[in-house]
């Protein structure tokens, strides 16, 4: 199945025939509406979604999908971070309720790549800056200028609105060097000693007093903070002081048949490899069946309380 391009601020079909545009009396091509690239990308999400499926897409498929085609968006619309859009609810008119079914899950890639393209299509179809609204507007359009068999429980032509479920706005930020948050439910604070490294955010464990609760840094994400979960509650840039710089451990015993000497190896963030002692194995926690130095953040707070307990 063929993909969207952006290519100069418009959509075109990568195939041979290209979509979305149509010939001026001059030969020059003439971008399409947002109203026409929501009916083009529709058409071609909903293709691909009946080669995997073999059926049309139910009301609620399509929600998911164009939920995800949004999200990929993340700043480009002008009014609404779209990562904290959580659904999209469909209005429409008659007394048909939609159907329950959502088998997305066994969706390929393609189908959701064929949404985040169509999303994109739309928002670069606008002429100023999109906001949310009018980029639902325009899918609606689109959605109503649809085949008649385009879902399957509804017709497109009744559907008169997508109404997006937002997150309230993220109460924390973007953490800086030195700043310090509180691991929910955990008795543990980390300092961020690197926000962007290369194996991640750079976070000095804390227990009471300060004091390091593990000797080396451990490497997360930034999301629970940027979002509120973990709040800011000072900032101490001295605490950095307290722990090693940040390393990538490497065991000795690797399933990629590395040499890294008996005790295992330190890399650091300019790609230097260092052999590590026994007592800093030890200390790295290379020596427990639980080792784990990338730790997403929601999974973060039960690994501490395992790994510390």
């Amino acid at each position: 199945m063929a993909r969207f391009a952006l290519l100069s601020g418009r959509s075109v079909h990568s195939d041979d025939e290209q979509k979305g545009a149509e010939p001026a009396a001059d030969g020059v091509s003439v971008s399409p509406s947002p109203e026409e690239a929501a009916a083009e990308g529709l058409r071609w999400l909903v293709e691909e979604f009946g080669d995997g499926m073999r059926r049309s897409p139910t009301g609620r498929e399509l929600a998911t999908l164009l939920t995800y085609g949004l999200r990929s968006l993340e700043t480009k619309t002008a009014d609404v971070d779209m990562a904290r859009l959580v659904g999209l609810g469909v209005t429409h008119r008659g007394d048909a309720e939609l159907s329950d079914v959502d088998e997305t899950r066994e969706l390929n890639d393609a189908t959701w790549e064929e949404a985040a393209s169509l999303a994109h299509a739309v928002v670069d179809a606008f002429e100023e800056p999109a906001t949310l609204d009018s980029v639902l507007g325009a899918l609606v359009e689109g959605l109503r200028a649809s085949e008649p068999t385009t879902l399957l429980d509804i017709r497109p032509d009744a559907v008169l609105a997508l109404e997006a479920r937002l997150e309230p706005p993220p109460k924390g930020r973007r953490p800086d060097v030195g700043d310090v948050v509180e691991i929910a439910g955990t008795p543990y604070r980390a300092v961020v000693i690197d926000p962007a490294s290369p194996f991640g955010t750079a976070l000095g464990i804390l227990s009471a007093g300060d004091t390091p609760a593990l000797v080396y840094p451990v490497f997360s994400g930034v999301e629970a903070i940027r979002r509120g979960h973990w709040p800011i509650v000072t900032h101490d840039v001295s605490l950095i002081e307290r722990f090693p710089a940040p390393v990538c451990f490497h065991r000795a015993d690797n399933p990629f048949g590395c040499d890294y000497g008996e005790h295992g190896a330190a890399e650091s963030t300019d790609e230097t490899m260092r052999l590590l002692t026994a007592q800093e194995a030890h200390d790295a926690g290379l020596d427990r069946d639980d080792f784990q130095q990338f730790v997403p953040t929601d999974w973060l707070p039960n690994w501490l309380r395992g790994r510390l307990a």
